[in-house]
């Protein structure tokens, strides 16, 4: 765990420092799954307020990450072992057809782009790192489903791609958002 966070953070990103650093202790087992999180502790510990660690909490909910209880204390979300099987079971569910839909999408570009992540999970495979392993997993599939490509003003994404064959082939991205 960061014992001594006491650096100069640019105005507004002290959520965002606090957010990160206890999602990587939570996916990491470094905080314990029913462990205490004080507000109060954790804004002494990054060097900031109550407010930027309260905002941080407030996402990590929303994650699922931690749990806010009736007396306003929050704790690391337990695992839940008993529902882990239907999450599987919706995640590979989620990846075929993502996986389909990015096939009929895909370029050379795009090939080479998910070669290239799928060899940076293999190398996060060989180091054992846990929390590389899951990061280099996020971005294979993100290169997969396309969410990476950027995209000239006007022109569909790959994120606006998927509903064209929806709203006809002369959508854009201005035309969806």
């Amino acid at each position: 765990m960061v014992e001594d966070t006491r650096m100069k953070l640019a105005k507004g990103t002290g959520w965002k420092f606090a957010y990160e650093t206890l999602r990587d202790e939570i996916l990491s087992l470094e905080l314990k799954p029913g462990q205490m999180l004080d507000e109060t502790r954790l804004a002494d510990r990054f060097g900031m307020s109550r407010s930027p660690v309260r905002e941080a909490l407030i996402r990590l909910a929303g994650d699922g990450l931690v749990v806010t209880l009736a007396n306003r204390s929050t704790v690391v979300a337990p695992i839940d072992i008993a529902s882990f099987p239907k999450y599987v079971e919706a995640l590979d569910i989620a990846q075929r057809v993502t996986a389909r839909l990015a096939a009929s999408l895909r370029s050379e570009a795009d090939l080479k782009t998910i070669a290239k992540r799928q060899k940076e999970f293999e190398a996060a495979v060989r180091t054992g790192d846990h929390l590389a392993m899951s990061e280099a997993n996020k971005r294979f599939h993100m290169a997969i489903g396309g969410w990476w490509k950027p995209s000239a003003p006007g022109t569909p994404t790959a994120r606006t791609r998927w509903l064209m064959p929806i709203r006809g082939s002369s959508a854009t991205a201005s035309s969806i958002s």
